[in-house]
């Protein structure tokens, strides 16, 4: 799989090279689209790593609002990550930094009910 992705880039990389000295526009939506192609070809990969974190979280029996928090902090890091690459791709760094404060605030926002745990437990002691 990493080599049919590492192809894929390449391939459309050098066809972007080319395009955007003709056509600006079409080389960002050719580029877009690559990248939801590329997120598309690991999206397998990534519900096989959902997988077995649930079977693991199953199997030391942690609570399912924890594997919940988990998931979603995950997918909040990844769609932050791919919409702030896109924006940067599009030269709108400061949009990129804004989605990836946004992320970030969100996962810290998942974080805190998990951290507030911890330190009950911790002072119970």
């Amino acid at each position: 799989m990493a080599i049919k992705i590492a192809a894929f880039g390449i391939f459309v990389s050098v066809i972007l090279i080319l395009l955007r000295q003709e056509n600006k526009s079409f080389a960002m939506t050719l580029n877009i689209l690559a990248g939801i192609f590329i997120f598309y070809l690991i999206l397998p990969e990534i519900n096989k790593i959902l997988l077995m974190l649930n079977n693991l979280g199953e199997n030391i029996k942690i609570q399912s609002n924890y594997i919940l928090i988990l998931f979603k902090t995950i997918g909040i890091a990844y769609i932050c990550e791919f919409a702030s690459q896109i924006c940067q791709d599009a030269g709108e760094k400061t949009i990129a930094s804004k989605i990836s404060l946004g992320g970030k605030i969100l996962i810290l926002s998942f974080a805190i009910p998990i951290l507030n745990e911890l330190i009950q437990t911790v002072l119970n002691l």
